[in-house]
């Protein structure tokens, strides 16, 4: 009995360490992960893939930044876009022109929610992450992610495991009726994520460090709150509009409407949701 008890107090701290990221993995993920801006606000999370600058992170996030023809709706001027390092130096943006002449077209990367972006400063080398694969993780495998949830300045690292994939099915009405036009690899993760860690990396954990792999990009739309968050807004906005106060206890409805549906639309569930890489590589390759 006491030699049990004496390996598994050796144990213990073994098995602690082997859930830790480790100060490798951290630095390089804090250095690797950028805060995106439009127009100097906070809207989402990105991460570097190349050495001189290219990023990506979701379609909405920079959605924001998007001017778009009040009669055809498309794009005819973007905002500026930045993105702020974890030293808080920030870098102007060019969108996609680049990556378009390589085949990367725009209505599929609105259709699959991701974006890339590169960093207009090339004198400099940067940190990035290594693409992988969304086929080689699998069901109950451990994964990490790093972003700026609800606009803080701080970046936020979280670990979990990818609980389930599943495909979505895009549909589009043609002649009125629901058709598929796309076919989007997805999953679930058993992961912290809130508003504002969009567009951050899901990695899958590799037998070292260096073999650690991005494997999806995190969305926290997928939550499963966060989809009702247009509804839950104009429920605020119109009652704010009426005016609607209940002067019992002195409290005013339309504030506390308001109130709850940020909270339910920003904040983790536990259920976080992530976009395949695969999506953007095959894009990226032309295919």
């Amino acid at each position: 009995m006491k030699r049990l008890l004496i390996f598994l107090l050796l144990l213990i701290p073994s098995l602690s360490h082997a859930q830790s990221l480790g100060p490798e993995r951290v630095k390089k993920l804090k250095e690797s992960v950028v805060r995106i801006l439009v127009e100097g606000q906070a809207s989402g999370t990105g991460f570097l893939v190349t050495s001189d600058g290219w990023l990506l992170t979701c379609w909405h996030v920079i959605e924001p930044a998007c001017i778009r023809d009040s009669v055809t709706h498309e794009i005819i001027k973007i905002k500026k876009i930045e993105v702020e390092d974890v030293n808080g130096k920030r870098y102007l943006t060019a969108y996609m022109t680049d990556m378009i002449k390589k085949g990367v077209g725009m209505a599929k990367a609105v259709t699959f929610d991701y974006c890339p972006l590169k960093i207009v400063d090339t004198t400099r080398k940067f940190s990035y992450l290594r693409i992988g694969d969304f086929n080689d993780v699998q069901e109950g495998e451990r994964v990490y992610t790093c972003g700026y949830p609800l606009g803080i300045r701080q970046q936020f690292i979280s670990t979990g495991i990818l609980s389930t994939k599943w495909q979505d099915t895009i549909s589009r009405l043609v002649n009125n009726v629901p058709t598929p036009i796309a076919f989007r690899d997805l999953a679930w993760l058993d992961l912290t994520m809130n508003k504002g860690n969009s567009g951050g990396p899901i990695i899958k954990w590799g037998d070292t460090p260096d073999k650690d792999e991005v494997i999806g990009i995190g969305t926290f739309v997928l939550n499963p709150y966060a989809a009702n968050a247009d509804y839950l807004a104009a429920v605020s906005d119109k009652l704010i509009k009426s005016g609607y106060d209940s002067r019992a206890a002195g409290y005013n409805i339309a504030s506390i409407v308001s109130f709850f549906s940020k909270a339910i639309t920003n904040s983790s569930i536990g259920v976080s949701g992530c976009i395949s890489i695969n999506h953007f590589k095959g894009d990226a390759q032309g295919k």
